[in-house]
């Protein structure tokens, strides 16, 4: 009776350490995310830096708008993590004052005209799952723009930059564009005076 204790306490404990070594294989095997990491930024004004922070889906042959992007539902506007826009200064984006911070970025896209962009205090529409899908509406928006969306060049993974800088020294504005698949929107950040 005493050998048969010993054998299933031992039983026990190889079942223990195989399943710890299976966690520790499928951890290491689970790899870095499939829609890499990046972050732009670009100084207006002479001090002021903008700047986003965002995950890179790819089309990887998916139809992207009105598919896994559903029109007129917010959507992350990246993937893996919520996209963050950080201003150092306060700042007009299409002309709406919004104060220095980091703001969560959430684009409803819809068919035919204009694609509604969200600025959300940090914090909230974060959703926690992995996909490309929508987020919670129910957050509430510190600065809503309009924008038309443009067809643009097949772009295979979602970039996100800053063009139309003014030429010469310090330049006080910049357009920050999203470009993914073939859609472009933009919108204009100037120093709030």
């Amino acid at each position: 009776m005493h050998v048969m204790k010993m054998v299933r306490t031992l039983g026990l404990a190889i079942a223990i350490a195989m399943s710890a070594v299976l966690a520790t294989q499928a951890i290491a095997q689970e790899g870095p995310p499939p829609s890499p990491g990046a972050k732009v930024s670009v100084t207006i004004g002479g001090d002021t830096e903008i700047s986003v922070s965002y995950s890179r889906p790819g089309v990887k042959d998916r139809e992207i708008w009105g598919a896994l992007v559903p029109y007129k539902q917010a959507w992350r506007a990246g993937a893996n993590n919520p996209t963050t826009f950080t201003f150092s200064s306060d700042v007009k984006l299409n002309g709406n004052s919004i104060e220095a911070g980091s703001y969560t970025l959430l684009i409803t896209p819809t068919k035919d005209g204009a694609w509604t962009l969200h600025l959300q205090a940090q914090g909230e529409g974060e959703g926690d799952d992995e996909d490309e899908g929508a987020e919670d509406e129910g957050a509430e928006d510190v600065v809503t723009l309009q924008v038309e969306s443009a067809n643009a060049p097949e772009q295979e993974w979602l970039v996100y930059g800053f063009d139309h800088l003014e030429p010469g020294a310090g330049p006080t504005s910049a357009i920050a564009s999203m470009h993914w698949a073939k859609k472009k929107v933009s919108f204009k950040i100037e120093l709030d005076d």
